[in-house]
């Protein structure tokens, strides 16, 4: 019986470094085509099961299966806007203005807060419309490269405490592309 070496033998070392290196790229592979994920300009977030994608310009919007039996409108939605901004940007500046606009629109400013995201800084607010019955909560972001992401969850009031659970998921499975 013949003696493998490595002299025209295998290589232990470069085969076990292969077939590594064939299961590493394998596992990026099925990680990139996931259609269960939705990849942002900056950002990935977990598409919830059954529910419908559109994608706008700078927005994407996730609408739930169920559709309210009155109107035949999803019973809730989740949409992520993405913007890159010219110029510099800041969070506290940013809320400060958006709670104006807010208060001039009319609706009622039933909570806010700051929370992160992705250990990002986010601002968040609560507000209910009271002219088309809907409860809407709404985190800002502001990163360091002058990327503003709004993250909004909207449902009626009977069904936001029901979809609030699957939304704090959904918001749970968003994450910045790092650059490093």
């Amino acid at each position: 019986m013949r003696r493998l070496n490595n002299k025209g033998g295998l290589n232990l070392p470069l085969i076990v470094f292969v077939l590594f290196a064939v299961i590493l790229f394998r596992m990026q592979l099925e990680k990139f085509f996931n259609p269960a994920v939705y990849r942002g300009p900056w950002y990935t977030v977990t598409i919830p099961v059954g529910w419908e994608k559109k994608v706008l310009e700078d927005e994407v919007v996730f609408l739930s299966p169920e559709l309210d039996i009155y109107t035949e409108m999803p019973e809730a939605l989740f949409s992520i806007y993405s913007k890159k901004s010219d110029g510099s940007l800041f969070l506290g500046d940013l809320f400060v203005q958006v709670l104006k606009e807010l208060k001039k629109s009319g609706v009622k400013i039933l909570k806010q807060g700051d929370v992160d995201v992705d250990s990002q800084r986010s601002k968040w607010v609560l507000v209910k419309n009271v002219e088309h019955e809907l409860i809407i909560l709404t985190f800002f972001i502001v990163d360091d490269f002058n990327r503003y992401t709004k993250i909004q969850f909207v449902a009626n009031p009977e069904k936001f405490n029901e979809y609030r659970p699957a939304f704090e998921e959904f918001k749970g499975t968003f994450k910045f592309k790092r650059m490093f």
